[in-house]
């Protein structure tokens, strides 16, 4: 590597200066590195509060991507309706398969009111198939996530069976 050295520097200082400028980007980089290491551990620590949280309930945990009509299930879809997460197919289309027929029209349509209202907060109850295709009764609550245009962008709740209330 040449040296270029400005007038009226002597080739010591000049590798003293380029030593420095070394020696900042080592640090910068170091702090870089401690702070991308210090935000994976923040990010895994909230991964498993979260996966704690949803482990501690009894509902179906659930999220819904409406832009690529992707459907998420917490394990709570496998102990309160019987469903392992392999047969559950991840898109919306699933989901109100699993509606009573008899009460499909009235969800389907609150749900889709929502969307187009831009409010944020949706809950209803209604029943829910089960694998082994009898129904419970379900008390559904969900966030409707939007961007700035109020565009939906995804959904995110949790199921809860109610029969025993009923």
């Amino acid at each position: 590597m040449a040296l270029t050295m400005p007038a009226g520097e002597t080739e010591s200082e000049a590798l003293w200066a380029e030593n420095q400028a070394l020696r900042q980007q080592v640090a910068d980089l170091h702090a870089v590195i401690a702070a991308r290491t210090h935000a994976e551990q923040a990010l895994r620590d909230s991964e498993e509060r979260f996966q704690r949280i949803v482990k501690a309930t009894n509902d179906a945990i659930w999220e819904w991507d409406l832009v690529s009509n992707t459907l998420w299930w917490s394990e709570g879809v496998e102990t309160l309706f019987g469903y392992t997460l392999k047969e559950v197919v991840p898109d919306f289309a699933w989901w109100e398969d699993q509606v009573h027929p008899a009460d499909r029209a009235r969800v389907m349509a609150k749900f889709r009111t929502l969307l187009a209202s831009g409010a944020g907060l949706w809950s209803d109850e209604y029943r829910f198939r089960k694998a082994d295709a009898s129904y419970v009764h379900v008390f559904n609550r969900g966030y409707i996530e939007r961007d700035g245009d109020g565009t939906p962008l995804r959904a995110f709740g949790g199921m809860r069976d109610i029969s025993e209330r009923r």
